[in-house]
């Protein structure tokens, strides 16, 4: 008699890459090197995905934990394109968390803080960031 625990089939089981955290649909990946905000997309391409975007305060929560668990206390998110801001993952920009806003036109990337909502700051600042990836069944 086999011991294996049996696996869901079919649609309902996703998986996501080793190193990524899933959370509903999509994959997260917390990358500790310190890039710019132009840097960290790029590296985000190079694994698939683009630099994650957030869709609720639940999300947010998630990667808040999963940052401060990382030892980060902010991670890149978003940008500007012509002010208005804008997710690299063409999702919908239906929520947002703002903690502080500077100039949109001066500072036109944004980042999560682990104990705030988000701030936005010049691009070329390095921090950590996430990745993110739509789960593949």
């Amino acid at each position: 008699m086999s011991t294996t625990p049996l696996l869901p089939q079919g649609p309902t089981f996703f998986q996501c890459p080793t190193g990524w955290f899933k959370h509903g649909s999509r994959c997260f990946l917390l990358v500790k090197s310190r890039m710019s905000w132009l840097n960290a997309e790029n590296h985000c391409v190079s694994q698939q995905g683009s630099l994650a975007s957030v869709q609720s305060p639940a999300e947010y929560q998630f990667l808040q934990n999963l940052a401060d668990l990382g030892g980060q206390t902010s991670a890149w998110i978003v940008f500007s394109l012509q002010n208005t801001w804008m997710w690299n993952d063409r999702a919908g920009f239906y929520y947002s968390n703002w903690q502080s806003l500077s100039s949109v036109s001066s500072n036109p990337c944004a980042y999560l803080q682990t104990q705030a909502g988000w701030a936005n700051t010049k691009c070329t600042t390095t921090m950590a960031f996430f990745c993110v990836r739509i789960t593949q069944c």
